[in-house]
């Protein structure tokens, strides 16, 4: 929540009719400077003093509990203010971001459209493939077709999500989310390339997964307050995935272990399936998307949102930028491509070259148009006129 949107509500609190000490907290809460801080603490501890007979002396813990409920008395009103009038708070910032939005799609339209039309054609591509093909898979218990198109399905839902990301300014939220699609196109190429027996271990290993999850559920469901996993439901999937690592072997235990004998590495890592596919070139930026998942320091220096000249400085990124989309943007593309060439690639015939053509192309179209709009100019186009998205 944006400062401005406090400082409406601290002003509304200021002026409502309540004891002297409490209003003029109020008023220098709205200041927010060290010394009107300072002041704040004095009437805190003011009115925390007026609260204690004097004909009584407290303890520390006393003194504590009073102060607590001091401070949950402003907090109730601030909180109040804000649910009660959040339509007028918000609506300054809602006109400032509505015109960022709008600049932004000035600015990178063309490649956002082309990139949409993608995932409609994508999506339309999956969604006939499935159509017509899955009576005749049913039949013939085309296990690849199955998990090939359910992976389709999902690759079309996350570009769709970063679609929306970049739409409105999150190239790093963008750049996350493109690491998800990535590694379904490794698991798509490998399925489509060993077949059956590799989708049968990939479908099967949900077992395992499963029971890891049981596991830590059982370890921490008391300090979530949730129910036990029944010790019943804990011993079936045991047994089930012990009997699959029998079947499989030892290393169909490790989270990529349905890989395992097709790539030819015991517990093998995401790093050793992308190597298989062949696309272990995209390390770099799965590396620079991974900065967007977890909370190493680099992923708090480096932004895609940020200018080359602010990155490490003093510029803090706490919301939307019109800057980065490029890498999020075309790297979607590109995996999306693969992942629907892996499923109609299944499908030998004219009209599955056709399709694979058409992405091909229009996915270096995409490529070309975000890389022209980054290249046009190195600063933000408008975010900084109104603060939207910085602190």
């Amino acid at each position: 929540m944006s400062f401005r949107i406090v400082q409406a509500a601290l002003q509304a609190l200021g002026r409502i009719r309540t004891k002297s000490s409490l209003h003029n907290c109020i008023e220098d809460l709205r200041a927010f400077t060290p010394e009107a801080n300072a002041r704040t603490e004095e009437r805190l501890q003011a009115y925390i003093n007026s609260r204690i007979p004097s004909t009584e002396s407290v303890n520390e813990e006393q003194l504590a509990s009073l102060a607590q409920e001091c401070i949950s008395t402003f907090a109730d009103q601030l909180l109040k203010h804000l649910v009660d009038e959040h339509s007028s708070c918000l609506r300054d910032q809602r006109t400032d971001i509505s015109g960022f939005r709008k600049r932004l799609n000035q600015r990178w339209g063309v490649p956002l459209d082309l990139f949409e039309l993608l995932i409609a054609l994508s999506t339309d591509a999956g969604a006939n493939f499935n159509a017509n093909s899955r009576p005749d898979a049913s039949r013939k218990n085309n296990i690849t077709f199955d998990v090939l198109t359910r992976l389709h399905a999902r690759a079309c839902q996350v570009a769709s999500e970063v679609l929306v990301l970049l739409r409105h300014g999150f190239a790093d939220g963008a750049h996350a989310r493109w690491r998800s699609i990535h590694e379904i196109s490794v698991v798509s190429y490998l399925i489509h390339k060993h077949g059956d027996c590799l989708a049968e271990r990939y479908l099967l290993h949900d077992t395992v997964q499963r029971f890891k999850l049981a596991r830590a559920h059982q370890d921490h469901y008391a300090r979530i307050g949730d129910d036990p996993v029944p010790a019943e439901d804990i011993a079936r999937l045991k047994a089930e995935r012990d009997e699959l690592v029998d079947r499989f072997g030892k290393s169909y235990g490790g989270d990529y272990g349905w890989a395992a004998d097709a790539i030819g590495r015991s517990w093998p890592t995401i790093r050793d399936l992308e190597a298989h596919a062949g696309i272990d070139h995209m390390i770099p930026y799965y590396r620079m998307a991974s900065d967007n998942v977890h909370a190493n320091v680099h992923g708090s220096l480096y932004r895609l949102g940020l200018g080359l000249d602010q990155l490490g400085g003093e510029v803090l990124l706490a919301g939307p930028s019109d800057m980065g989309l490029a890498d999020p943007g075309h790297s979607t593309a590109i995996s999306l491509g693969q992942v629907t060439m892996s499923l109609v690639g299944i499908q030998q015939g004219l009209s599955s070259a056709l399709i694979a053509n058409v992405i091909l192309k229009l996915q270096d179209r995409i490529g070309d148009e975000f890389l022209k709009v980054h290249r046009e100019r190195e600063l933000p186009l408008g975010i900084s006129e109104t603060g939207v998205g910085r602190s």
